[in-house]
């Protein structure tokens, strides 16, 4: 099984603080049948910015020490971005980590609370282009919780959402999760996970 979405890199963002926290949710990954696992930390959300090349040093310093140990768990470098206004240049100056085959999905974060006036025509701007972009988590934002049909237009033009599987057991509460199973059940769900209970 792979997983396109977990904070598991040491102390870069709100993931774990310390290797033997990350070596704790890789073993833990591992039991639950996970072979892959995409290495998301956050970007530019107003807390953390990790550009790629410090993402692709991080992937690669863990991924020796799992090896090390005998952890079987491919690691694979990823990025939670969250949307800004400077997403295109940052793709331009390659401080975003693009994946699959072509390198063309990203994972894009939305604010929690709003979805941006330029949202819908800077996704489409990056449709055009060849990319890919995956909203997480689309289920814990605001507006969509609100109207999933402000989701349509993002999904029409060929943008893919991304569930996590928190919002659909119900750990943010019953209205996320029936957001996430019934008004906006996603095509990709992943286990955004933080570190182990």
């Amino acid at each position: 099984m792979i997983d396109l979405h977990c904070h598991i890199l040491p102390g870069i963002d709100d993931g774990p603080k310390n290797l033997e926290q990350s070596l704790e949710m890789a073993t833990k990954a591992r039991s639950q049948g996970i072979t892959h696992l995409m290495c998301t930390p956050h970007h530019n959300n107003g807390r953390f910015v990790n550009p790629a090349e410090v993402i692709k040093k991080e992937v690669l310093t863990l991924q020796s020490e799992l090896d090390k140990r005998n952890i079987d768990l491919k690691l694979l470098v990823g990025q939670e971005n969250r949307l800004t206004g400077t997403l295109l240049q940052e793709i331009e100056k390659k401080e975003i980590v693009c994946f699959g085959k072509r390198n063309n999905f990203l994972l894009i974060e939305f604010p929690t609370t709003d979805v941006p006036l330029y949202a819908e025509k800077l996704l489409f701007k990056l449709v055009s282009q060849g990319y890919t972009p995956i909203i997480v988590h689309p289920e814990r934002n605001t507006v969509f919780i609100n109207d999933p049909n402000k989701l349509l237009p993002f999904l029409e033009m060929g943008v893919i959402t991304q569930g996590t599987a928190p919002s659909i057991v119900g750990l943010f509460g019953r209205k996320i999760q029936k957001t996430a199973k019934k008004n906006a059940p996603s095509k990709l769900n992943s286990n955004d996970c933080f570190r182990c209970a």
